[in-house]
């Protein structure tokens, strides 16, 4: 499973996140995190205002990312 956070929903991967205990526990699971490098860009964020222990890797777009997923065979889920 991978979750990739793009626009508003990065929000959710930032150092203060509410949810930064559940995406630790999701890590440790085996849940891949992504977050949005054009995202970022536009945010004004850093890999290091991520949250940390949670093993988040930054993609460069995470719309592309999800497309290469699908082409892959993944499944989307949209909240």
């Amino acid at each position: 499973m991978e979750i990739v956070a793009f626009n508003q929903g990065l929000n959710m991967l930032k150092f203060d996140s509410e949810v930064g205990n559940r995406l630790k526990k999701a890590f440790a699971k085996g849940v891949a995190l992504r977050a949005c490098g054009v995202t970022m860009g536009k945010m004004k964020l850093a890999e290091k205002d991520l949250y940390p222990e949670a093993g988040i890797r930054v993609v460069p777009a995470g719309v592309v990312e999800i497309m290469r997923k699908q082409k892959e065979g993944w499944y989307v889920i949209h909240p």
